[in-house]
């Protein structure tokens, strides 16, 4: 019975060394000669086997034995020896062999979170961990560390997981073009609330920022020059509230909305949009609580770095929005389309400039459209009337019946205009 049961004993260490010998060999490595670990215990098992079985007959003469040898003892407490429920645990235990934790964690200034960081976890020996970093907008990755090492300076890592634990940090930092301004960001969004520096004379809005929030530049005086990024959709309300230096404005081409009294109390003289006519003609001004205009009464506006003096409204425009020139002195005349049937409340308030209006209509169509309050500069310009073909001459013949334009050879309006007839030169007689 003695040999039956160790040869019962070899056969569990064969299997046990089929199945973890690939894990020691990978943990211990090979043999000083180069064997494996597992064609080493291989060996010793076989060698045990040998020597342990010495012949069939053995094991039958083993067999024989009485009856009264298999009871004694209680036999059937054997099956519990060794407490075989333990055997079991045992067995979980070795499927967890070489299961090792990785953290992943972000790094950076004190009070900021500007990092996303995912991969961490549980990873078995040589399994493949990827751990990933996303900076946050305003924020720049800075590299994945170990400690001090710098172990990877691409925001995404892929390692093999070694035989033991492991602790990465990925380093951000704040953007260069960020650190003169206070902001809040996520993924998605990005909002300046103020000056690192509320004396600081010029600010300039990077392409990263998507908003400006309510009074974020409010009391600094000493802002003479406001650069706002294309990425800006909205500058909420009072948030360049009295600033009394601020004479010149940049505005990225996706500014949609400026909340009312954005700019009130700014001497500005100067703004200058990214944009064209189309895109400007879709920007929402809010009212401003204050009244007046939302750039004050008295500024230039250019585009793309051209000052316009003439708003050429893009076809088939139903009605420009509340307050879309008003304070625009440059201003000195508009090209309407037909299209149009309204115009908003304060559109054209304070253009004290304009002095045409090229209606691509008839007069019958142009005393139809409604004009939102505020509009006296734009109903008391002169309006002139399409005409591709040179209008009627009035009864008597000195010039044409009512007021009447066509575009010149350049492309810009041309007004009708009859030229008055010449008188005949004197002819002189030489009395002489």
């Amino acid at each position: 019975m003695r040999k039956l049961r160790k040869a019962v004993a070899a056969a569990v260490c064969a299997a046990f060394a089929l199945s973890c010998g690939p894990y020691l060999a990978a943990c211990v490595g090979p043999s000083e000669n180069g064997e494996s670990v597992s064609d080493s215990m291989s060996e010793v098992i076989s060698a045990d086997s040998v020597r342990e079985d010495d012949s069939e007959d053995s094991l039958r003469g083993d067999s024989e034995i009485s009856g009264d040898a298999s009871n004694s003892g209680n036999s059937g407490n054997s099956g519990n020896s060794g407490d075989s429920g333990d055997s079991g645990d045992s067995g979980e235990g070795q499927e967890n062999i070489g299961t090792f934790a990785v953290e992943a964690e972000a790094s950076g200034p004190e009070g900021r979170e500007g990092l996303i960081v995912t991969g961490g976890g549980n990873y078995r020996f040589g399994e493949r961990v990827t751990l990933s970093a996303q900076p946050l907008l305003g924020y720049e990755f800075l590299g994945w560390y170990e400690g001090d090492m710098l172990a990877c300076a691409d925001p995404s890592y892929t390692f093999p997981m070694p035989g033991r634990n492991v602790r990465c940090f990925a380093r951000f930092g704040v953007r260069e073009d960020m650190r003169a301004l206070q902001f809040t960001s996520s993924l998605a969004e990005c909002t300046v609330t103020g000056l690192a520096d509320p004396s600081a004379a010029e600010a300039a809005i990077p392409d990263c920022v998507t908003g400006i929030a309510e009074n974020a530049f409010t009391g600094c005086t000493g802002l003479k020059e406001a650069e706002i990024g294309a990425g800006v959709t909205e500058i909420a309300a009072r948030a360049f509230y009295g600033c009394s230096s601020l004479t010149e404005l940049t505005l990225g081409e996706r500014v949609s909305r400026i909340g009312g009294d954005a700019f009130f109390g700014c001497p500005l003289e100067k703004v200058n949009y990214a944009g064209d006519m189309v895109s400007w003609c879709t920007i929402r001004f809010d009212a401003p609580e204050s009244g007046g205009a939302p750039f004050g009464d008295g500024y230039a506006l250019y585009f793309g770095g051209v000052l316009l003096s003439e708003a050429a409204f893009p076809d088939g425009l139903m009605k420009p929005g509340d307050y879309t020139f008003a304070g625009c002195v440059g201003l000195r005349s508009a090209i309407v389309p037909a299209s149009m049937i309204a115009v908003g409340d304060c559109a054209f308030y304070g253009c004290v400039g304009l002095e045409r209006v090229y209606y691509c209509g008839t007069a019958e169509e142009w005393r139809k459209i409604s004009f939102g309050e505020g509009n006296e500069a734009l109903k008391g310009a002169a309006v002139y009337y399409y005409s591709e073909k040179e209008p009627p001459l009035n009864g008597a013949g000195t010039g044409y019946e009512g007021a009447w334009w066509h575009y010149g050879a350049d492309g810009a309006p041309v007004v009708w205009e009859k030229a008055a007839p010449q008188e005949p030169e004197e002819e002189w007689t030489d009395f002489y």
